[in-house]
């Protein structure tokens, strides 16, 4: 903090930090807005408390994102808010269908939101007093899809193996499995949108097991594969 670095992190919904929930129940100042996250859309309310750990000589700021149990939210909605939540809810179907709505079982579920009372919390902890409480969220959800792209570099093209030792000396390795990358997503795209068996998702290994290890021979100039469901010939159309 010394040196003017801003962070913006997760913090848990424990009942064991008592003074800061005791804050966001007295918090007043709430702002209704809809976020759109990687997985979602949440139609919630937003704010910020400031917070002082015993241990750092420095004031903190907890963001806050809140929304309504299911339970809760079906007990006090009236006739718009159902109106609003199908809309959300229609979006959401919508985005699963065309497979672009992340799947909620993944090793990323501590991102989730928490039951606290009536509320699930969102809570990210940050020296930032300038942005604001939405805006930081949703930083916070492009890094960690950021993050996840680094995750795909390292398994799928060797990041986590670059040839030589200092960073400067991997430049050119690493944009060529950048580009490679790039290529690999737009193929597997294009791939997909005409054969059932492949998924947009696939990680790179996936692709190799469900689509490039098939036997096919030349016949009169045709293409014939065996031991295989998947429809080879749809790519030449």
């Amino acid at each position: 903090m010394t040196r003017g670095i801003k962070f913006n992190i997760s913090t848990p919904v424990n009942a064991q930090f008592k003074s800061m929930l005791r804050s966001i129940e007295n918090y007043d100042k709430w702002k209704s807005v809809e976020l759109e996250t990687g997985r979602s859309f949440r139609k919630c309310e937003v704010g910020a408390v400031k917070y002082k750990m015993t241990d750092l000589p420095h004031e903190l700021r907890i963001v806050i994102g809140r929304e309504l149990t299911s339970s809760t939210r079906n007990n006090r909605e009236d006739a718009e808010d159902k109106q609003r939540r199908e809309m959300v809810e229609g979006k959401l179907k919508v985005l699963a269908k065309k497979g672009k709505l992340k799947k909620q079982d993944r090793k990323y579920s501590d991102g989730e939101w928490k039951p606290y009372k009536d509320y699930k919390l969102k809570l990210l902890i940050t020296n930032d007093f300038v942005k604001a409480p939405d805006r930081l969220i949703l930083e916070y959800y492009k890094r960690g899809n950021a993050e996840r792209k680094f995750d795909a570099m390292k398994n799928n093209f060797a990041w986590n193996l670059p040839p030589f030792s200092r960073m400067n000396e991997n430049t050119v390795f690493m944009i060529m499995a950048a580009i490679a990358n790039n290529v690999f997503r737009a193929m597997l795209t294009k791939f997909a949108d005409k054969i059932k068996q492949l998924k947009k998702t696939f990680r790179l290994k996936e692709f190799i097991d469900v689509f490039i290890k098939a036997e096919c021979e030349i016949i009169k100039n045709t293409y014939v594969f065996a031991n295989t469901q998947i429809e080879f010939e749809k790519l030449m159309e």
